[in-house]
C-alpha cells in the first residue's frame, strides 16, 4: 500500500499528514468530493472538477482525466480548504 502525503497550507505554516489510502479508495474519495484534487496549470493551481477524473495510476503517481490526459496533482481534505461547503 502506498503512502499519500497531504500538504495543507494554512496561512504561513504548512501541515503535513501521512495517510494510507488504497488507490481505488483514493479515486472514489476524489470522485465523491471527500478530497479535492488540485493541479498546476501554467503558473496557477487549479481545483479539478471531480467529474473529470476517471482513474489514478499509482505506478507513476498520475491522475487520468476524461479527456485522456494525465497529470501529477495534489490531494487535500475538503475540511482544510476554503472550498469546503458550509
Amino acid at each position: 500500500m502506498k503512502t499519500l502525503s497531504f500538504a495543507i497550507l494554512t496561512g504561513l505554516s504548512s501541515l503535513f499528514y501521512l495517510v494510507e489510502i488504497p488507490n481505488q479508495e483514493r479515486l472514489e474519495k476524489v470522485q465523491n468530493g471527500e478530497l479535492i484534487l488540485t493541479c498546476h496549470i501554467g503558473e496557477n493551481q487549479k481545483v479539478i472538477d471531480p467529474k473529470k477524473v476517471i482513474d489514478y495510476n499509482s505506478e507513476i503517481s498520475e491522475w487520468i482525466f476524461i479527456n485522456g490526459s494525465a497529470k501529477n496533482c495534489t490531494l487535500m481534505p475538503v475540511q482544510n480548504t476554503k472550498l469546503a461547503k458550509k
